[in-house]
């Protein structure tokens, strides 16, 4: 709940995009139960993400939504609407309190214009215009290429769509994301190969939707125009072969819960020379595809352990780690006010980092 300025308060399970929000936080958690430990900055940005997408393809569930987003739009989804706009009275009063920290009109909207930039080279926080490390916000760039491609599909199927036209694609795209989160291995760039696993996903399902993904993918920056070919003709390839190499391919590596162990020296933050063990990104990648900056140029992923100590670093900036019993007092920096999402646990007669919950932005 957040208190208003008016000194009203206002509970967030009141308002259904919270809640589909969070529940699309659990999906996630059941489809790929590996993310939740990721020492990765893409992770925990895109399980933000999915719950913000979870709330747009729910809403899209209701006939009346459906039709006052088409009336208000004119068909073109993507434009700023009570269908883009996540938590609005929620927003207005976090607004109240810290004007800054939430998007003008609402908590976050997915119809914005955030490009793609390597999450490394963004700060630790920053006001709601700008992107930065912080999960919540970076989201941002995968959800606006979403609700983009949305749209884009919506189109596809008609010039002048229906509410019927406007539901089957919503169901088209929940059964795509489910695929393609099923399918993206989870590394640095996991951005990039979630949108790689959608439009393969869309051609073994007749490819009736790959100029709207690709387009809003390669847009967003979040795959190069060269990935997007790529992914393209590999799965066209695959299309053209025997079935049984279809399904060969298609197959995916059985889950894990966690992802491997890797010690970071954490001595820097306090902990002496204990090591730190961290749950990696490592997975085997199936595709190769990267994401453009706001230029011309490619984003370079970095390695795992780059990745996992960037993320450690972003947690340590912001306070987010309980050190509990572990590290010498007086050496590390405790952050009292700062609400720990993650913990330094003993295991197996090693200290390993394990999260707590996800951060949400109004709490705390």
């Amino acid at each position: 709940m957040a208190m208003g300025g008016d000194g009203n308060t206002v509970f967030s399970g009141e308002s259904p995009d919270i809640l589909c929000h969070e529940l699309g936080h659990a999906v996630l958690d059941a489809l790929r139960p590996e993310l939740f430990d990721a020492a990765n900055l893409e992770s925990p940005a895109f399980h933000e993400s999915f719950g913000d997408m979870s709330a747009i393809l729910t809403a899209l569930q209701v006939p009346q939504v459906r039709e006052s987003i088409l009336t208000a739009t004119g068909g073109h989804i993507d434009r700023n609407s009570d269908l883009s706009r996540l938590a609005e009275q929620l927003g207005a009063a976090i607004r109240e309190r810290s004007p800054d920290a939430v998007d003008p009109d609402c908590l976050r909207n997915a119809a914005n214009s955030f490009i793609f930039q390597d999450p490394e080279t963004l700060p630790t926080s920053a006001p709601a215009s700008m992107l930065s490390q912080e999960p919540h916000s970076f989201s941002r760039v995968f959800t606006g290429a979403f609700l983009e491609a949305l749209a884009g599909m919506v189109l596809i199927r008609s010039a002048n769509p229906t509410s019927d036209d406007l539901l089957a694609v919503s169901n088209a795209m929940g059964g795509l994301l489910v695929a393609a989160v099923q399918a993206a291995p989870v590394v640095p760039e996991f951005y990039s190969q979630v949108a790689a696993a959608l439009i393969q996903a869309d051609a073994q399902a007749g490819g009736v939707f790959a100029d709207a993904l690709k387009s809003a993918f390669v847009r967003r920056g979040i795959l190069t125009p060269q990935s997007a070919v790529a992914v393209s003709f590999l799965q066209a390839a695959a299309m053209s072969a025997p079935m049984a190499a279809i399904t060969a391919a298609a197959t995916v590596p059985g889950r894990v819960k966690e992802l491997p162990l890797q010690a970071i020296d954490a001595a820097q933050y306090g902990l002496g020379n204990t090591p730190l063990f961290v749950h990696v990104p490592t997975q085997p990648r199936r595709v190769a595809a990267i994401a453009s900056g706001p230029g011309a140029g490619t984003v370079t992923p970095p390695s795992s352990d780059r990745s996992a100590r960037v993320f450690v670093e972003h947690l340590m900036r912001l306070g987010r780690v309980d050190f509990g019993t572990h590290g010498t007092r007086g050496a590390y920096i405790a952050h009292p006010r700062a609400r720990k999402t993650h913990r330094i646990e003993a295991l197996n007669g090693v200290l390993v980092l394990k999260r707590k919950l996800f951060y949400c932005s109004f709490c705390g």
